[in-house]
């Protein structure tokens, strides 16, 4: 009994440093300003065992007053660069203008997605690890927390 008590001891150990499941989350943000306009961009994901699972891309576009009225026109470009994949299982995807700003959410479970959903959103085949995709972000300007 003791010899067992002595070698499950280490094991569980191991399985609570390294995370039986071990879950993690990147989190970076981008910020942007043209003429006309300030973007904010947030983009999280969730990492189990070092496999992406879900994304949770937030982004929000602040248009000066004499540009007000192409809001609405910037929120039909954001729908359309992603209808193909409205509606799908396993993505969500919401948008709204409100005076001078333009919100846009989009949520992808990716274990839920079909091939042709992850296809659309550049999510198929071998994704990139935590410490890549971090790399990744943050040569394209992202900070990563």
């Amino acid at each position: 009994m003791k010899k067992i008590l002595m070698l499950s001891v280490p094991i569980l150990a191991l399985l609570f440093t390294t995370g039986c499941g071990n879950t993690k989350e990147l989190s970076c943000t981008m910020s942007d300003e043209s003429t006309g306009m300030e973007m904010t961009q947030d983009v999280k994901v969730t990492f189990k065992n070092d496999v992406a699972k879900k994304l949770d891309m937030t982004m929000k576009i602040t248009i000066d007053d004499e540009l007000k009225e192409y809001a609405s026109e910037i929120e039909d470009n954001f729908k359309s660069s992603y209808s193909s994949v409205e509606g799908k299982e396993g993505v969500t995807i919401k948008s709204s203008t409100k005076d001078n700003v333009v919100s846009f959410n989009l949520v992808a479970d990716i274990d839920k997605m079909d091939d042709e959903a992850k296809e659309e959103l550049d999510l198929a085949g071998e994704t990139e690890t935590y410490n890549e995709l971090r790399k990744s972000l943050e040569d394209e300007g992202y900070t990563c927390k």
